[in-house]
């Protein structure tokens, strides 16, 4: 019985010190989601830019700035 006990203890220890240390496990994990973000940003970049250049909204937005800095040159 005490050795099962002793057996079952060793067992459980060395799985908790694999547990423990994730980041020999997980190291390209962090770049990874970096990367995952970065497409995801882009993505939305784009698909906003197609969005705002199809419905002449980026040509408004010029007109109305260049408007605004003739007023405050005059």
């Amino acid at each position: 019985m005490l050795r099962l006990a002793v057996s079952i203890h060793s067992a459980l220890t060395d799985r908790f010190r694999t547990l423990a240390r994730p980041h020999r496990r997980q190291a390209g994990q962090a770049t990874a989601e970096y990367a995952l973000v970065l497409v995801a940003a882009a993505t939305i970049a784009v698909l906003l830019i197609a969005w705002a250049s199809s419905s002449g909204r980026i040509g408004k937005l010029f007109d109305a700035v260049f408007n605004v800095l003739q007023g405050k040159v005059r």
